[in-house]
């Protein structure tokens, strides 16, 4: 098999060449899938946004008189940043599974 690019005898079951580094087939495009597993995975930290401030409200209003407000915010804020955090890092592991291109590189 020749690739395309350079015209290289290259193995029949290679996906790329060895010496320009073009792919010998396109990859398949996986956006779509992606895009609906990263919404799949904000529901869940979302519900628990609206918990977490349903919660610090019902906190504030009903045990006002027993905790005071400042402890209450920051349990508030703790969870919010902890919920960000999951967020971040369901994202990180999202983008590094997608397929990379083949680079290019001159002959």
């Amino acid at each position: 098999m020749k690739c395309r690019n350079c015209g290289t005898e290259i193995a029949a079951n290679a996906l790329i060449c060895y010496r320009c580094g073009t792919a010998v087939e396109e990859l398949p495009h996986v956006a779509p899938a992606l895009a609906k597993k990263r919404w799949a995975g904000l529901i869940g930290p979302s519900l628990t946004l609206v918990v977490l401030l349903v919660a610090a409200l019902l906190m504030t209003r009903v045990f006002a008189p027993e905790l005071p407000r400042t402890i209450v915010w920051i349990v508030f804020v703790l969870a919010l940043l902890l919920t960000g955090w999951w967020i971040a890092r369901r994202r990180a592991s999202t983008t590094s599974a997608r397929p990379r291109r083949a680079e290019k590189r001159p002959p």
